[in-house]
């Protein structure tokens, strides 16, 4: 297995601390392979500010990457002008 995205949910205001022990416990578990772990971030539920702790946080854990599933949703057609 190459990756392992941990699909972790936070949303509002969190900062993604508490998440950080699960991350570590994973990192742990893969650490003489060659697995990479990576943590979901639903940017789509929170703003800019809290997006930005939550990456730090993970980092933090150890995670060696990011992925954003929902962040196609980020933004509603409307809101960008489609009708």
């Amino acid at each position: 297995m190459q990756y392992l995205v941990m699909h972790i949910s936070c949303f509002g205001e969190d900062n993604g601390s508490e998440q950080i022990p699960h991350i570590r416990e994973f990192v742990n578990l893969v650490r003489d392979t060659k697995t990479k772990i990576y943590a979901d971030v639903y940017p789509r539920c929170m703003p800019p500010r809290a997006y930005r702790m939550i990456a730090m946080s993970y980092y933090e854990a150890a995670a060696e990457g990011l992925t954003f599933r929902d962040s196609f949703k980020r933004y509603s057609h409307q809101r960008m002008g489609f009708r």
